[in-house]
């Protein structure tokens, strides 16, 4: 699998990907923890992308579905509605295809801050963009 290779190329040892994975998954904490600790906001939205990617690389789906739930809100609420969007939208199809290992109590609550702020735009101060009102024809 080209996906674990050791820095000389080659493919990685069992050991090698076993480090790889736990140190992700130190990152992976680490990134939620500073989550937690920003307001809303651009900053915030960075370090849940970087978290999401991180568990996206290491093809791990309950690490991914876990880590969508903190750019749902942070984009949400952050500026960058479409983002959320995005993030929801994946958690979603995940619930659907497999709702006993993706349940998420809180997947419909979620919802309805996407529905929410698509309609009615962001009113947070770190606001980068606004959903702009549907068309009429």
């Amino acid at each position: 699998m080209a996906y674990f290779r050791s820095s000389n190329g080659a493919s990685a040892t069992p050991a090698q990907r076993g480090n790889s994975w736990r140190n992700c998954k130190n990152r992976f904490k680490i990134l939620l923890d500073k989550v937690d600790e920003l307001g809303d906001g651009l900053a915030q939205i960075a370090i849940v992308e970087e978290a999401v990617a991180l568990a996206d690389a290491h093809r791990d789906d309950d690490l991914a579905f876990e880590s969508r739930q903190a750019p749902v809100r942070a984009a949400t609420f952050g500026g960058r509605p479409d983002l959320g969007i995005v993030a929801y939208s994946w958690m979603l199809a995940k619930s659907d295809e497999d709702p006993k290992r993706f349940h998420d109590p809180q997947l419909l609550w979620r919802y309805k801050w996407i529905v929410d702020k698509a309609v009615h735009g962001n009113s947070s101060p770190n606001s980068g963009q606004q959903l702009s009102e549907p068309e009429t024809f």
